[in-house]
């Protein structure tokens, strides 16, 4: 500029000024208030706090999952829950018990897909959880052999490049037939997910043998219709399946974890109690019993509690965000 006319640098440099201005306050350039520097990648902030739906190809299927942005959401390095309905239900069934509240209060993305389902079917979906129950609730996924690990799996690395993810802390949850799902997970894809905790699990099938100990939770109703507490068949998913008790699928996670014989009591409130186990590598076996609940997500919703029993408000997901927390993924050995 030195050749040109001392107003005209003025201009230009006012000009420039103004530009920079706008740029700033149209959100072009980011500072963030913390005085840390801003996210690398721009696709880990575009998603502000609210509600994405997304669909993905995998198996040559087309897949749907949900993605729930929390208001607390920066572009910082975020927890992932993942929520996997029960069967015959969706991904709207994380808000429908209430999985979006706990995800705005403590921060995490939430993360709900959609099982697959027969065609002329809408809404019986299903996971491919490993069960040996071939009718029922959960036989669709099941007999069409539907690659459900892979999927999720697929879900969390495209997940990973539209927000920030702490991959010390992805986990899982699932009702009923999700909850077995998430047992499978634990088994299958602990590369990926940090700890796991299952409500009314609809069975196991114990020739898994997870790649690593892994921390389980286990929550489950004395009055658990479909899947009884105490083992035996089941009255209102799929009759004829003679499932194992609680306890029993309990005995499995402590054997593989290799856990202490004894618990310590990590909570009692009401009618529930939970029991933690210590086990190897840092990981927690832990064990709740609700004495008087159904086949229901802990305090969740009532919707079905005249055929799958009474829900219980004596436990809740504050206890699973609490375990969850105990228990991020392992660091790598050095």
């Amino acid at each position: 500029m030195g050749n040109l006319p001392v107003a005209q640098q003025y201009q230009t440099i006012l000009l420039a000024a103004l530009l920079l201005a706008a740029l700033v306050t149209a959100g072009c350039i980011r500072h963030e208030a913390t005085g840390r520097p801003a996210a690398q990648n721009t696709n880990l902030i575009a998603y502000k706090p609210g509600d994405y739906d997304f669909r993905t190809v995998h198996g040559n299927i087309t897949r749907e999952y949900r993605m729930h942005v929390p208001p607390p959401y920066r572009g910082d390095p975020t927890q992932v829950v993942i929520y996997l309905h029960g069967g015959g239900g969706s991904m709207e069934d994380s808000k429908n018990q209430g999985l979006y509240n706990y995800s705005d209060k403590y921060g995490f993305i939430l993360l709900s897909p959609d099982g697959t389902n027969r065609l002329g079917t809408p809404g019986l979906r299903t996971w491919n959880a490993g069960r040996w129950d071939t009718s029922g609730c959960c036989g669709y996924a099941l007999d069409m052999n539907i690659d459900d690990v892979g999927f999720i799996s697929q879900m969390i690395d495209e997940t990973g490049k539209r927000v920030n993810v702490d991959p010390r802390h992805i986990y899982a949850t699932g009702h009923s037939n999700g909850g077995a799902m998430s047992f499978r997970l634990a088994c299958e894809l602990p590369d990926k997910i940090a700890a796991v905790a299952a409500a009314s699990p609809a069975g196991l099938e114990e020739n898994y043998s997870p790649l690593r100990p892994i921390s389980v939770m286990v929550i489950h109703g004395t009055a658990d219709p479909c899947v009884p507490y105490y083992g035996g068949p089941g009255g209102c998913i799929a009759t004829g399946i003679d499932y194992p008790s609680v306890q029993h699928e309990v005995d499995f996670w402590r054997k593989v974890d290799n856990c202490n014989a004894t618990g310590t009591v990590v909570y009692q409130k009401g009618n529930a109690s939970c029991i933690s186990y210590s086990c190897s590598q840092g990981t927690e076996v832990e064990f709740c019993t609700v004495i008087g609940m159904g086949h229901a997500w802990p305090s969740g919703s009532p919707a079905l509690q005249d055929s799958v029993g009474p829900v219980s408000y004596d436990l809740s997901f504050d206890q699973i965000w609490e375990f969850f927390q105990r228990n991020p993924m392992p660091r790598p050995s050095t």
